[in-house]
């Protein structure tokens, strides 16, 4: 399959006879003769992988072409004209220096320097790759197209050029005698083509970071899907997601979970055989419905890992998000938290991080109310667990900040100024002298407002919650960020491998 700048088909298979087999395929960019099943792997291995480019790697010494970052460092520890250079030895590309062969046989794996592509090259592959977005519909497609085809660059012979996707294996001309001439290509790394509404939408429900859009984004060999091993498995798993995701149909933009089971049937909120990995394995890749929705469902028997989802609809309705409706945990499960002042009905959220590696600093069963605090960077840290938790038993700003909108939102639903003036006494002994933008806010609060303020609040209380809450969502995100991050990631790295 061949498209070229106009959208019009070029068929090329038919001509494949000179250099495919029965028995296997030659590599378009080395002909190399490969079976059917290591193609991908070889152009990972020998060609860079996912790194595109126009222009080689090239040995500027003795002028010999290389491949892959790789080949280009083993040659540079043994040819005889670098090793008759004196030291410092400088980088052809980026001209740092070393002072030893082996430094430079290292730094040229990761130096992505070399010979500039020109702005029409730039232009016209960027311009091929916004048009295989517009035909497939989907940035997931266009990736799995990518890696499951060729990039080839198309010459006539009046001199015109323009670019398509074809089969491995298939001639460089593509037949004799023709008046077009294929030309394998690697091109470039260039700024992705960005699905803004996608990225918007994994944004807006992700929870406190821990789920960031370019996690979903497939690479070739399953590296980095979540920024965590799956050990051998990684390879397998991401490429069975590549196939599931382009079955989903037009109706799904976008889906991908994990379903955690407990290890016994009375840990399970779901005593259902919804994607439940079969026998010793450790996990299952399938295509359901799935709490009204059709997913691409990840199964594991890793109780107290982390289940991340994001279900976006091409009609904009998110069917998942922190609070799931259609989830209800099994009569017999021992899951039970409290939601909306009933028993028996399940927070997602909660479901979601709990875990062994969970602190009260972290994680809690409710969020606050306060919509300006229901944001992707402040969650799961939430605000009733922030104030309980007291590190040495201190109280900070942040806490009596998060106390203030608890008492109001997930407590007594009123704020008893008693209670907060305590608070506040408490963390000013911690802070003594130092400025405390949080505390000041509260301190202003407290001059307005009544013994008790119940919801509604008045007019003047109402000023200063919202003035506390940025400064809430500021302090908040980055703890999310430096310290609630980190150490799930650690953790959840520990359970899978």
């Amino acid at each position: 399959m061949l498209k070229d700048n106009s959208c019009h088909p070029v068929d090329v298979a038919a001509s494949n006879t000179d250099n495919s087999s029965d028995d296997g395929v030659f590599c378009c960019i080395c002909s190399k003769k490969l079976s059917k099943d290591s193609v991908r792997s070889h152009k990972r291995d020998c060609h860079d992988g996912l790194v595109e480019r126009f222009h080689p790697l090239k040995c500027t010494w003795c002028s010999q072409s290389i491949k892959t970052h790789r080949g280009l460092s083993k040659h540079l520890s043994s040819c005889q004209k670098v090793l008759s250079l004196s030291i410092p030895l400088p980088c052809p590309h980026c001209k740092h220096e070393f002072q030893t062969t082996k430094d430079l046989s290292v730094h040229s794996e990761s130096c992505e320097v070399w010979e500039q592509d020109t702005d029409d090259d730039v232009d016209i592959m960027r311009g091929f790759d916004e048009e295989l977005v517009c035909v497939i519909g989907n940035m997931t497609g266009v990736q799995y197209m990518k890696t499951l085809f060729e990039p080839v660059e198309l010459r006539y012979k009046n001199g015109e050029k323009s670019f398509g996707l074809r089969f491995p294996g298939v001639n460089k001309r593509v037949q004799d005698g023709s008046m077009t001439f294929v030309r394998p290509i690697k091109r470039r790394n260039s700024p992705a083509i960005v699905d803004i509404a996608l990225e918007t939408a994994l944004k807006r429900h992700s929870y406190g970071g821990l789920v960031c859009s370019d996690d979903y984004r497939l690479s070739e060999n399953g590296d980095e899907m979540w920024h965590m091993g799956f050990a051998g498995n990684g390879e397998f798993l991401a490429t069975s997601l590549e196939g599931l995701l382009l079955q989903s149909g037009d109706m799904v933009l976008f889906v991908n979970k994990v379903e955690v089971f407990g290890r016994i049937l009375s840990e399970d909120p779901h005593r259902l055989d919804v994607a439940r990995p079969i026998g010793k394995r450790s996990f299952i890749v399938v295509n359901e419905w799935h709490d009204e929705a059709h997913k691409v469902m990840i199964g594991t028997v890793k109780w107290n890992a982390l289940v991340t989802l994001a279900v976006i609809l091409t009609n904009g309705t998110v069917i998942v998000g922190p609070d799931n409706k259609f989830f209800y945990p099994h009569v017999d499960s021992r899951v039970w938290i409290r939601k909306d002042k009933k028993t028996r009905l399940s927070n997602t959220m909660e479901r979601q991080v709990r875990s062994k590696f969970d602190v009260k600093s972290t994680f809690g069963n409710f969020a606050a109310v306060n919509p300006l605090l229901n944001d992707f960077r402040t969650l799961p840290v939430t605000l009733k667990t922030l104030y309980e938790f007291k590190t040495d038993n201190a109280w900070s700003g942040l806490k009596v900040g998060a106390f203030v909108f608890h008492q109001l939102y997930n407590g007594q639903h009123k704020i008893i100024k008693a209670e907060v003036q305590s608070c506040m006494e408490e963390a000013l002994k911690q802070f003594k002298d130092k400025p405390c933008k949080i505390l000041d806010i509260v301190g202003q609060l407290l001059n307005v407002m009544a013994e008790e303020e119940g919801a509604p609040v008045s007019k003047e209380v109402n000023k200063h919650l919202i003035e506390l809450v940025p400064k809430l969502s500021s302090e908040i995100w980055t703890l999310n960020k430096d310290k609630v991050l980190p150490a799930i990631m650690k953790r959840i790295d520990e359970i899978l491998r």
